[in-house]
């Protein structure tokens, strides 16, 4: 990702039933964090690479509340 970006919210839909909730661009280490919800880790990854060609360096599954 280039420049700054804002943290952002609203779910965004992209199929498979992958939905990407919530987006943050940490400056200090030129990160991007994703929240998503898919059914699997493999199913965000392939939306994610089928949108942009870009894959996560890794795909930490979370639960609700955690």
């Amino acid at each position: 990702m280039h420049g700054r970006a804002p943290s952002r919210r609203g779910a965004h839909r992209v199929g498979d039933g992958v939905r990407y909730l919530r987006y943050r661009y940490d400056a200090g280490s030129g990160k991007v964090f994703c929240l998503v919800e898919a059914p699997s880790k493999e199913a965000a990854a392939a939306v994610h690479r089928e949108a942009h060609g870009l894959v996560a360096d890794e795909i930490i599954e979370v639960e609700e509340g955690q």
